[in-house]
């Protein structure tokens, strides 16, 4: 028996299991976890951290073409050149674990200031727990950041804005729990002059004011007499 044939009887040869590390593929792996937990505290509105991480995803592909490039010995290199290529190389990859770091900070930031924000509530009708915001005194949707859009668009839908102003305004009072509360906006104080409602009520209270001194004058009288 030759010694070539007792080296393959007696060993096997090994599959190589060192693989490069891949860090887009790592950090793609990573994104999806993250948008799977963002999901699953935000519902499915996760498109600011997607395009963060995504764009972050991009530059470290990048990073990873520019390693290949430049940092792969197509031909004899001179000492003066491999140490060029050796800074070039450190450079990229610390760029490169910057990103990735960069990454795992954005994704964590996303999902603590989500969990931050979040409120868990109870409808009162169906007990269904409420996965938006809800203002405790209105108990209405608080939509946060909405006001600043009108400044965004032009005159003719701000006009529009503005008349319906108070029909918003009287039908959140309507629909109020708190029956003691009002609501009034800030733009419907501007507009309130015009709004025959408003006007109604004014007088309304008004008159109630003057019915009660009325009844006040006529108790006097009265206890007087």
């Amino acid at each position: 028996m030759t010694g070539a044939s007792r080296r393959s009887e007696g060993t096997c040869s090994r599959p190589n299991t060192r693989t490069r590390w891949n860090p887009a593929a790592t950090t793609t792996k990573r994104i999806r976890d993250r948008i799977e937990k963002r999901s699953l505290l935000e519902g499915d509105s996760g498109v600011s951290i997607a395009t963060d991480i995504a764009i972050a995803t991009c530059t470290v592909q990048l990073m990873n073409e520019l390693i290949h490039f430049y940092c792969t010995p197509q031909r004899k290199f001179t000492e003066i050149q491999i140490q060029q290529h050796n800074k070039a190389l450190n450079k990229i990859s610390f760029l490169r674990a910057f990103i990735v770091i960069s990454i795992e900070l954005i994704s964590e930031y996303h999902l603590l200031k989500m969990a931050r924000l979040k409120r868990f509530c109870c409808d009162d009708e169906t007990g269904e727990v409420i996965t938006y915001q809800v203002n405790d005194e209105t108990g209405e949707r608080a939509l946060i950041n909405k006001l600043p859009k009108i400044y965004l668009v032009d005159r003719l839908s701000n006009n529009r804005q503005f008349l319906k102003f108070p029909s918003g305004c009287h039908k959140k009072n309507k629909n109020l729990k708190d029956k003691t509360l009002y609501y009034r906006s800030p733009f419907h104080v501007i507009t309130s002059t015009f709004c025959g409602w408003c006007r109604e009520c004014d007088m309304a209270s008004k008159i109630g004011q003057i019915q009660d001194k009325r009844r006040y004058k006529y108790d006097y009288l009265r206890g007087a007499l």
